[in-house]
């Protein structure tokens, strides 16, 4: 995508969060390229990332609740601190990608593969992993309270210290995972 029709996107989107939705138009990139952008502190709820290549983009901070990033390409990108609550990121490409701190809060990512993300001290509270390759991510501190990872391959995941009550296990595969559950509930 060229920079100037991103930065008119950008522009437009700004405008209708900041007239409450009655100007402008919430910004649709679904399917565009665009790789290293740099997003940082942006307020992109409700824009449409759908089947987009953004690996390598900065999000650090950004507002990105109840986007669609399903089916996308995130590899690499930094979603550091980004509140991404109910967010679709669905059958995306999420390896070595970092959510730290970020707020997943009933976020839908099913059937994603994050291996080798650097997640650590997220927030997952009712999230949905399920089917998703979570092999070597470092899930330490974070909370996975009433979230689904039934079917999700662990193994070499890092949890120490992750608070994982009332999340939903079946199935998962556990081998050479660090789960460091003394005291943990799973109730």
């Amino acid at each position: 995508m060229k920079n100037s029709k991103l930065q008119k996107m950008l522009k437009a989107h700004k405008i209708w969060i900041d007239s409450d939705k009655k100007q402008g138009e919430p910004a649709n990139f679904c399917g565009a390229i665009i790789r290293e952008v740099d997003f940082r502190e942006a307020d992109l709820r409700g824009s449409n990332f759908r089947g987009c290549v953004l690996s390598g983009c900065d999000f650090y901070g950004c507002v990105l609740s109840g986007c669609d990033i399903s089916e996308s390409d995130l590899r690499g990108a930094n979603f550091r601190k980004a509140d991404l609550r109910k967010a679709d990121i669905s059958e995306s490409d999420i390896c070595e990608a970092n959510f730290y701190e970020a707020d997943l809060y009933k976020a839908k990512i099913y059937e994603s593969d994050i291996r080798g993300a650097d997640i650590r001290r997220a927030n997952f509270f009712k999230a949905d992993l399920r089917g998703c390759d979570l092999r070597g991510v470092d899930f330490c501190e974070s909370n996975f309270r009433g979230c689904d990872l039934s079917e999700s391959n662990i193994y070499g995941a890092n949890f120490r210290g992750a608070i994982i009550r009332g999340a939903n296990i079946r199935g998962v595969h556990i081998c050479e995972a660090n789960l460091d559950l003394f005291g943990r509930d799973f109730a």
